[in-house]
């Protein structure tokens, strides 16, 4: 491609986002932008209810193996938690 080629796709690459960049008003631009937090939000909630629920599921499990070791120890038997 020669620098005269170059120059004349630059000049138009560079018109079509300027016409692209007043075809997009504020409003678009805030409606995308509450449009994306919105869907963070979304994401942080479950997120933070998946934590919630894995940290119940973890002393669940850890008092479940504590009834297993004591049945085991009652029932003299060898128990082995992982």
């Amino acid at each position: 491609m020669s620098e005269d080629q170059f120059i004349k796709l630059f000049a138009y690459m560079e018109r079509r986002f300027n016409e692209l960049d007043r075809k997009i008003d504020g409003k678009a631009d805030k409606i995308v932008v509450d449009r994306i937090w919105s869907s963070v939000d979304g994401i942080a909630k479950e997120l933070e209810t998946d934590r919630q629920e894995r940290t119940f599921m973890l002393h669940q499990l850890a008092r479940h193996e504590k009834w297993f070791a004591q049945l085991a120890q009652y029932l003299h038997l060898t128990f082995i938690a992982d």
